[in-house]
């Protein structure tokens, strides 16, 4: 593992001795066919000529033309049987597909390898370090502020203290039901290798202000027959009870989808008494 390889080179040749088997008896059915192929053709150019001549009947003519067609149909199976078999034969030697490193191998000089079961490990894995993708998946909330050629920054424990960024490739467009999130892609270079694949990263979004919404103490919330809802002081210094939605639970605080406005004042640790229309006294006229 950590070889670099280039695309085309040999990375393991598999010693396959059935379809070798397979490909002798292929080639032979080929032969067999072509020639049973050959004889029927010459007999039947021999029986149009009778016919032409009223020698023979139509019916005669008719099943030689008939066993034309047959021996035509079986040499394009025969021939495709050794195109099927020859096509397995390409996979006895692995070859990288592209310039890159390998990453993985599980697979040593003489192991027995099977095919054909979808749980199996990838015998070779060769990745392209020049090019990485970012996947992340985005919370529904702020799926609208994905555009196209986005750029974020990301950062990786392996390199405290350093950003990196990343554009926009692909999303997914559609909500994920059993996550709520929508996948997105960014791809970026990485000519200098200095991230891994795998890696994990923590991205930040370029997000317009207010878009977690209104961030206020939990201790604001009052749970009324209503719903959720937050007690506000209006101009008048009279209480308005509003009702909110709640978009993320921080714990100590709760970001506010909507309900209330960043410019509304509100009352922290309200009253249970407290009702709508109340009349306060500010103890600091300038909160």
């Amino acid at each position: 593992i950590g070889a670099p390889v280039k695309k085309g080179q040999l990375l393991a040749e598999l010693d396959t001795p059935d379809l070798a088997g397979q490909s002798a008896q292929g080639r032979a059915n080929l032969v067999n066919a072509q020639a049973a192929q050959k004889l029927s053709e010459a007999t039947a150019r021999r029986y149009d000529a009778l016919f032409a001549q009223g020698a023979v009947a139509r019916q005669s003519k008719d099943e030689k033309d008939a066993d034309l067609a047959a021996k035509n149909a079986a040499v394009a199976a025969a021939r495709a049987g050794l195109y099927s078999v020859s096509s397995q034969e390409n996979f006895r030697r692995l070859v990288a597909p592209f310039d890159g490193v390998v990453t993985s191998r599980a697979v040593d000089v003489g192991a027995l390898v099977t095919v054909g079961t979808p749980a199996s490990t990838p015998l070779f894995t060769v990745s392209d370090l020049t090019k990485l993708r970012v996947y992340v998946r985005v919370p529904q909330n702020y799926a609208s502020y994905i555009r196209p050629g986005m750029e974020v920054t990301f950062s990786v424990p392996q390199h405290p203290g350093k950003v990196f960024h990343a554009v926009l490739v692909a999303s997914a467009g559609a909500v994920a039901s059993s996550t709520g999130t929508v996948l997105v892609q960014f791809g970026l270079d990485n000519t200098g290798n200095e991230l891994q694949p795998g890696a994990y990263a923590e991205v930040k979004f370029p997000l317009p202000a207010g878009a977690n919404g209104i961030r206020v103490p939990a201790t604001a919330l009052m749970f009324r027959d209503e719903g959720m809802q937050v007690a506000t002081v209006d101009a008048t210094n009279h209480v308005k009870l509003k009702t909110v939605i709640i978009s993320r639970d921080m714990g100590a605080t709760v970001d506010v989808g909507g309900g209330i406005a960043p410019a509304d004042r509100i009352i922290d640790n309200p009253a249970d008494a407290l009702r709508d229309g109340d009349e306060v006294k500010i103890a600091n006229g300038n909160q």
